[in-house]
């Protein structure tokens, strides 16, 4: 299949790959130890790694959207992910890929932009920068937002469960909810209270996704068995921080920053009037980075 190549950048401590295919990286691999840290996308539970969400993250009510007037049909987390991506700069250590609007996009989403991904390594620490460009002639509303996901564990005398997820901050924090069409709902659930970790429990994902805001925290590190960071995430300045797994068995863990969420069960439709949405004027040009540091 096109775009199925990997590419690879690497610098002596890690080396990361990425596909054409949404952009996606696809392996993260620590030199020392040799333990690839990424999901390699198994279909018996989830058969991708980390794709790029965009210009919509989440469900929308009925499956669609207006703007202008005019209503759009888009699935679940925006068409990025399944878009061919061109690499525009690349160096050992460096890769770029960009996506320009075209004729298939236009019937998807009515404006003209370019995103861009940018893939830096730094000792063990790899950072992902998004740019969202908008080259039309009138304000741009869209979400963009990660989904990787971490294999866990990462040695196969433990199970999932034997590991904790550790915030930088100690946290009183809520879940919000999601309706059988995966619409956010006004109810909340606990998720802690005054504490800094969660137990990644069989049941923690019963209800599909935790979908955080209002974080003091801008770090989540993933705690070995024997109480060790094996990584730690930093999404600051993400408003959103999505974390997932399929079911009680699938040996994984999906950390997902968002700028933006899924459409409420009562959003009227317009793009604009979205919760979460972001905008940006024309011409202009939004920017996000996350990291991973390994340890």
């Amino acid at each position: 299949m096109g775009g199925s190549e990997i590419k690879y950048i690497e610098n002596g401590h890690i080396k990361v790959g990425t596909k054409d295919i949404g952009g996606e990286w696809c392996s993260l691999i620590h030199n020392k130890t040799g333990i690839e840290h990424l999901w390699q996308g198994d279909p018996k539970y989830w058969g991708r790694s980390s794709c790029i969400l965009f210009p919509t993250i989440g469900k929308l009510k009925a499956g669609q959207y207006h703007i202008n007037d005019q209503t759009y049909r888009l699935n679940q987390h925006g068409f990025l992910r399944n878009e061919l991506m061109s690499v525009i700069e690349r160096d050992q250590d460096y890769i770029v890929y960009s996506k320009k609007s075209d004729a298939k996009t236009h019937l998807l989403y009515p404006f003209e932009f370019e995103v861009r991904m940018i893939y830096e390594l730094d000792g063990t620490t790899l950072s992902i920068t998004y740019e969202v460009y908008n080259n039309s002639n009138q304000v741009m509303p869209f979400s963009i937002g990660a989904h990787p996901a971490f294999n866990v564990p990462i040695e196969t005398n433990h199970s999932r469960s034997d590991y904790q997820l550790q915030f930088d901050q100690v946290e009183t924090l809520r879940t919000m909810t999601l309706d059988e069409a995966g619409l956010i709902t006004e109810n909340t659930r606990s998720v802690l209270t005054q504490q800094d970790s969660i137990a990644i429990t069989d049941d923690l994902f019963d209800h599909d996704a935790l979908i955080l805001s209002g974080l003091q925290s801008t770090q989540l590190s993933l705690i070995h068995p024997q109480g060790q960071p094996v990584w730690t995430f930093d999404f600051t300045g993400f408003p959103y921080l999505g974390i997932w797994s399929k079911n009680q068995k699938s040996p994984f863990i999906c950390i997902e920053p968002w700028h933006g969420i899924a459409d409420l069960a009562t959003a009227s439709g317009h793009l604009y009037e979205k919760i979460g949405i972001e905008t940006l004027d024309p011409q202009q040009r939004f920017a996000c980075t996350h990291s991973l540091t390994l340890h």
